[in-house]
This record gives structure tokens, C-alpha cells and sequence, in this order.
């Protein structure tokens, strides 16, 4: 039998920290090992989490659930209060706070424009 080498799919593990009624997501990565820029944190196999706060993905499209992004039971059941604890902690005290900001406002005004 010939050995087949295929590589595992790649999961990124993501915390959803805030949603609009467009079903657009912003998330902060999560790691389960320590990584440069990361605050300790221990729910549901998450360990750390990133500074970093994304609105779009690669292509700079919005997230949404579709193939390239799905919720996992394994890191889908934080509460609120703890989601919004990691946002704030990615809004006001982290290194990057200041491109986040303006990710973060960017994604609120997005379809602001559109309704007026």
C-alpha cells in the first residue's frame, strides 16, 4: 500500500467577541500554546489569546459562517461577560489597541452608511 502524506486541514481557533445583525463576526485568535503577544486565559482548551482584533478575513471580506469559518463545539460556549472581557482587552490594553480601534469603529460604521 502506498503511503499517502496528505497534511492536516488548518484550524485557527477563534473567540467571537461581537456580531452585527449581518451575521458578521469580529474575532481574536486563540492559541493553545504561548505565543508572542498573548494574555493567559483558560476556558474550553483556550489557553491564550491573541491582541490582535480581525473584521475581515484574508480575501478582506466580512466573517461569516460559511467553509472557511464554523463555530466548533470546543471553543463556542463562552459567556458574554467573558467575551467582552477579551474585547476590551483587545480595545484599550494591548500594544496594537490603536489598529484595532480603528478595525473595531470601521466594522460598527459599515452599514451605518447604507441605512441613511
Amino acid at each position: 500500500m502506498p503511503y499517502k502524506n496528505k497534511p492536516a486541514p488548518k484550524e485557527r481557533p477563534v473567540i467571537v467577541v461581537d456580531k452585527n445583525n449581518y451575521e458578521e463576526y469580529v474575532v481574536v485568535p486563540a492559541y493553545s500554546k504561548k505565543r508572542r503577544h498573548t494574555t493567559e486565559y483558560n476556558k474550553f482548551g483556550i489557553k491564550h489569546f491573541g491582541h490582535d482584533l480581525f473584521v475581515t478575513d484574508n480575501e478582506k471580506k466580512p466573517i461569516k459562517l460559511n467553509k472557511k469559518f464554523s463555530i466548533t463545539e470546543k471553543c463556542s460556549r463562552l459567556p458574554s461577560s467573558e467575551a467582552g472581557m477579551i474585547k476590551d482587552n483587545a480595545l484599550y490594553h494591548t500594544p496594537f489597541s490603536e489598529k484595532n480601534k480603528n478595525n473595531y469603529f470601521s466594522f460598527l460604521e459599515r452599514h451605518k452608511k447604507s441605512r441613511d
